[in-house]
């Protein structure tokens, strides 16, 4: 390794350290119950080995999203088998149009089947605390009633 190298990644290190010294989550959600307005998107390729972990945080949610799919994006492996296996509904997305990446076409043919009035998009390397579900909605409905809230980096 460089001197250059190891001088950019201790002052990256050092910049995320102080941006994110103080990572603010969404507050506690008020009440439980199924969240019959929240879709769970889940775009993704070749995720049969990290899609296990989201799908069970899913499971155990004190707030139930109304739904939650997973947007096979031409998976040449088993996620399709282990998204069903996982509860989750399970959508085939065909090639997509020219002018259209892989992620955002499978976040939009989701977006497209979804039912619920919320969409929560998530990466299938991720997973929630148990009122993750009720705390992005929760925050989703105070902070951004009509529009897009983003959660990054703070998540």
């Amino acid at each position: 390794m460089t001197a250059t190298t190891l001088t950019l990644t201790a002052v990256g290190w050092m910049a995320g350290t102080v941006l994110l010294w103080r990572v603010r989550t969404p507050p506690p959600a008020t009440g439980t119950g199924p969240d019959a307005t929240v879709s769970v998107v889940i775009p993704a390729r070749a995720e049969q080995g990290r899609l296990p972990r989201l799908l069970a945080s899913l499971a155990q949610q004190t707030t139930s999203p109304l739904e939650v799919l997973v947007v096979d994006d031409g998976s040449t492996d088993q996620t399709a088998a282990v998204g069903r296996a996982g509860g989750a509904r399970v959508i085939s997305a065909p090639p997509p149009p020219v002018g259209w990446l892989g992620k955002p076409w499978a976040c939009h043919v989701g977006a497209g089947v979804a039912q619920g009035g919320s969409l929560l998009f998530l990466d299938a390397d991720t997973w929630l605390a148990p009122d993750g579900v009720a705390r992005l909605a929760g925050a989703q409905r105070e902070l951004a009633p009509a529009g897009l809230l983003s959660v990054q980096p703070f998540h």
